[in-house]
């Protein structure tokens, strides 16, 4: 599964994306986060893969 998330806080707020990450992988999803602007500033990934 594909999740991809667009909100600030994730990529600003280190606790809130790796709680992100830590929901994703235990759900075993792949999670992006993008900016919403969808202009490749950043690139965060969390995988759910085993």
């Amino acid at each position: 599964m594909l999740n991809v998330k667009y909100l600030q806080k994730y990529r600003d707020d280190t606790n809130e994306r790796n709680a992100l990450c830590d929901a994703a992988i235990h759900a075993r999803f792949n999670t992006l986060i993008l900016p919403l602007d969808l202009d490749d500033s950043f690139r965060l990934r969390c995988s759910g893969e085993i």
